[in-house]
C-alpha cells in the first residue's frame, strides 16, 4: 500500500507539473520589434561624402505589420539628388516608405529613389540579394557599382558574396558577430584595384533585434550579429604589383556610442 500511495503522489505531482508548465508556456508573451532608433546604421550603398543633416528625423525607424509579418519601413534614406543635376545630397528622414513583397523564400524591398532589393533568405542565413539601381540614383554616389544577382556562400566562419565567380566581400563571423569585412574593388572584370576593411568592435551583451533582418535599408552590415557593435572602422588599401599597400590618407571610423535596450521597441502579447 505505501508503494502505491507513492505511485499516486508522484503521478499526482507530475500531472500537477505539467499543468504548470503548460500554464507557463501559455502565459509566454509573443513580441515583435515594432521601432528602433538608428544606432549602428550604415548605407553601404552609398558614398560617405554625401550625406547632409536632417535636424527633424527622429532617428527612429517603424516598423508596420500585416498579417504578422513586416510590409512597411518607415524612415531612413531619402535621396535628395535631381537627375541631371551635380548637386548630389541623401538625408536620413522620417518621410521614407520602404515597401516589402514577398514571395515564398524572398522578399523584395522597393525604393523608388534608390534602389529594389530582393533578398532571399533561408531559416535566417542570406543565401542571395539581387540588386537593381533606380535611374534616380547618381552613379557617382555608389560606393561599388554592382547590379543583380549577388548569392552568399558559407565556409567556416567566412560568408563569401559572389557575383558570378568574383569574391566581391568576405564576412568574418567571431563568437556569432561580425568582426570584419574585405571588400574588393574591380576596374574591370579581371582587374581589383583596391580593398576596404572593416573593422567592427566594441560589442554589447544585448541580442541584437536586427539579426536575419538584412532588407532593412542601412542595417545589411548589422543583420550578420546576435550582438550590437559599437563602432566601425574602415582602412582602404590599394593594390599595386600584387601587394595590397595601406592607403594612410583614407581612414574613417563611426563610433555609435553606447548602446542601450530602450532602443529596441517590441509589441508584446
Amino acid at each position: 500500500m505505501i508503494f502505491l500511495k507513492r505511485i499516486g503522489f508522484v503521478t499526482v505531482f507530475a500531472f500537477m507539473f505539467i499543468l504548470v508548465s503548460c500554464s507557463n508556456s501559455d502565459s509566454t508573451p509573443s513580441c515583435r520589434l515594432v521601432s528602433f532608433d538608428d544606432y549602428g546604421v550604415y548605407y553601404d550603398e552609398i558614398k560617405n561624402g554625401y550625406f547632409s543633416f536632417n535636424p527633424s528625423y527622429s532617428g527612429k525607424i517603424n516598423l508596420e505589420y500585416e498579417n504578422n509579418i513586416i510590409s512597411v519601413i518607415h524612415g531612413g534614406l531619402r535621396n535628395l539628388s535631381v537627375p541631371g543635376n551635380s548637386n548630389i545630397s541623401f538625408s536620413q528622414s522620417d518621410d521614407v516608405h520602404d515597401n516589402l513583397v514577398y514571395n515564398e523564400n524572398s522578399i523584395t524591398v522597393n525604393n523608388y529613389h534608390l534602389y529594389s532589393k530582393e533578398f532571399v533568405i533561408v531559416d535566417g542565413k542570406l543565401v542571395s540579394q539581387n540588386i537593381e539601381y533606380s535611374s534616380y540614383l547618381p552613379y557617382e554616389a555608389i560606393e561599388d557599382y554592382s547590379p543583380g544577382l549577388h548569392t552568399y556562400e558559407y565556409v567556416g566562419n567566412k560568408i563569401l558574396e559572389k557575383v558570378g565567380s568574383f569574391t566581391r566581400r568576405i564576412f568574418y563571423i567571431e563568437n556569432g558577430n561580425l568582426a570584419k569585412i574585405d571588400w574588393f574593388f574591380r576596374s574591370s572584370p579581371d582587374v581589383i584595384y583596391k580593398k576596404k576593411e572593416y573593422l567592427f568592435t566594441n560589442y554589447d551583451s544585448t541580442p541584437n533585434l536586427l539579426k536575419g533582418k538584412f532588407y532593412i535599408n542601412g542595417f545589411f552590415f548589422k543583420a550578420f550579429s546576435n550582438n550590437n557593435y559599437g563602432k566601425i572602422e574602415i582602412n582602404t588599401y590599394d593594390f599595386n604589383n600584387g601587394v595590397y599597400e595601406l592607403n594612410q590618407g583614407q581612414y574613417s571610423f563611426f563610433n555609435y556610442g553606447e548602446f542601450t535596450t530602450d532602443m529596441f521597441i517590441q509589441d508584446c502579447q
